[in-house]
């Protein structure tokens, strides 16, 4: 989908929503533009069509904002929470990460170890309770490496895991025998 012009590579009824829909999307979350520039490149192909350039040429268009001036913007935004002991360890990289990717986090750091081992660890629901563990809205994981490709690979830091194949069957090994 990143290179075609319009969502299915022509027009149809879904550009025209999607295109809109960006609108509200690009309100709550202005800073999501960079993780998903093609979506803002098929609102952009939506708008270059001479109808839709004539429409808004005309004194009467609409041009926004999306939402009403007196609409209160208070979007559930949860942050990204990384729970380990208070020291560097298993967490330093996905930490590193985090921070390379530009995401707020909650960097939770258990200072007693029953409150791991007798609560947290047994009512989590973590599906292999283990320190680390990240916490994404609904979604946790646990396992360094598991953090590691699920922190490159949601913000859009793909290099990271090697440009070419090849980088990247170097890099797989790399981590199979140090992570």
């Amino acid at each position: 989908m990143g290179d075609k012009p319009f969502a299915l590579g022509y027009l149809t009824i879904v550009d025209f929503i999607f295109a809109e829909n960006l609108y509200y999307f690009e309100t709550l979350y202005p800073n999501e533009k960079k993780n998903f520039h093609f979506w803002w490149r098929i609102r952009h192909n939506l708008e270059s069509l001479p109808e839709v350039r004539a429409y808004y040429n005309r004194p009467d268009a609409i041009h926004g904002p999306f939402l009403p001036p007196f609409a209160v913007l208070t979007p559930f935004l949860t942050k990204v929470k990384l729970c380990y002991w208070g020291i560097r360890g298993l967490a330093q990289t996905p930490r590193l990460l985090l921070a390379y990717s530009g995401v707020e986090f909650e960097d939770y750091h258990y200072t007693d170890s029953d409150k791991w081992f007798q609560e947290d660890k047994l009512h989590l629901g973590l599906d292999f309770p283990n320190l680390p563990y990240l916490v994404d809205g609904e979604f946790n994981i646990t396992e360094s490496t598991a953090i590691h490709r699920y922190i490159i690979k949601k913000w859009g830091k793909t290099e990271l895991l090697g440009k070419t194949l090849q980088d990247n069957a170097f890099i797989e090994s790399f981590l199979s025998i140090f992570t």
